[in-house]
């Protein structure tokens, strides 16, 4: 059950800002527009790198900021969790999607639209809900940790791309990199129990969401359960892969040709070595180990009475 919605304005906001995001909007306008009716105080933090990012947030926790919002995209956004996570805080994240894909957006269902994202911070029905992490090492990821062929497809992916394209450069290296595709041996280590198989696939999930509206891969999957799911696609023929498209468009996991396990840690090896994403950004090469940090962050979402008069298009927004 969701909690109650609130109204209340935060009073101390810092807003993390990635110019280089995907989206080609007036940004500081817009949140003027929002912000100047209120008597919050408002301050922005100009990124250069998501180093910046992580930098930024202790320093906003130390002036008091009772928020933390992050504009820009997955990138931009996981920065900021995760150092809200290593910080231990109860101050929440307010997302307001910048980027191309907006799949973390997506999944807590905050909308594209600038002003109505930045609104929830400023007295629109909203609450705070806590959000799992992925843990790899000293990062996280809040939706997926991508193996081989992912990893490549995320890479794929790239800004460049992006720009000239916008969200169709994810179809098109899907498209691109399902083709000749070369089984991998996965050595699986999933709370302390060994599996070995092989696949041309492999994910660890802590969120469905894929960044296109509608498309997700498990609508199982809950980013609260303080659980991660192991995917594997064993067959690389037709079959399998209309079945991994049946599956993405339904949202439930399905076929003979997935493997799928729900793990609070897992430690994947592979050979040959793999590349390895989280959230779209290079990690590094196989092995890698993921474990799940229950109720990691807080995160300000719009209540269920709003969502049905909210913008979740995937198209650039504007004021």
């Amino acid at each position: 059950m969701e909690a109650p919605p609130s109204e209340s304005v935060y009073r101390n906001i810092h807003i993390i800002i990635n110019p280089a995001a995907g989206a080609d909007e007036p940004i500081l306008n817009t949140l003027n527009d929002v912000f100047k009716e209120s008597d919050a105080d408002w301050q922005v933090h100009i990124t250069k790198g998501n180093d910046d990012a992580k930098a930024f947030v202790p320093q906003a926790l130390e002036a008091g900021a009772d928020v933390i919002a992050a504009y820009g995209g997955d990138g931009t956004v996981m920065a900021v969790a995760g150092a809200l996570a290593d910080a231990k805080t109860q101050v929440p994240l307010a997302i307001l999607p910048g980027g191309t894909g907006n799949a973390i957006a997506m999944e807590l269902r905050v909308p594209r639209k600038l002003v109505q994202a930045a609104a929830l911070i400023n007295g629109a029905p909203s609450f705070q809900r806590n959000v799992d992490l992925g843990k790899t090492g000293d990062g996280y990821f809040m939706l997926r940790l991508g193996v081989g062929v992912l990893a490549d497809i995320d890479l794929g992916a790239d800004r460049e791309t992006k720009d000239a394209i916008g969200i169709l450069a994810y179809p098109l290296s899907i498209f691109q990199h399902f083709t000749n595709l070369e089984p991998a041996r996965y050595e699986l280590e999933l709370d302390g129990e060994k599996v070995e198989t092989e696949g041309v696939l492999c994910s660890v999930l802590n969120a469905a969401t894929l960044g296109i509206s509608g498309l997700s891969l498990s609508k199982n999957v809950d980013i609260n359960d303080g659980l991660l799911e192991v995917v594997v696609l064993n067959q690389a023929n037709l079959s399998a892969l209309a079945s991994f498209a049946s599956s993405s468009i339904s949202g439930e996991i399905q076929g003979d040709e997935f493997q799928h396990w729900s793990v609070r840690e897992v430690r994947i090896n592979s050979v040959p070595s793999q590349k390895v994403t989280t959230d779209g950004e290079l990690l590094g090469d196989t092995p890698v180990t993921a474990r799940a940090v229950k109720d990691a962050i807080k995160v300000i979402v719009p209540h269920e009475a709003i969502r049905s008069m909210l913008d979740y298009s995937t198209e650039p927004s504007t004021k």
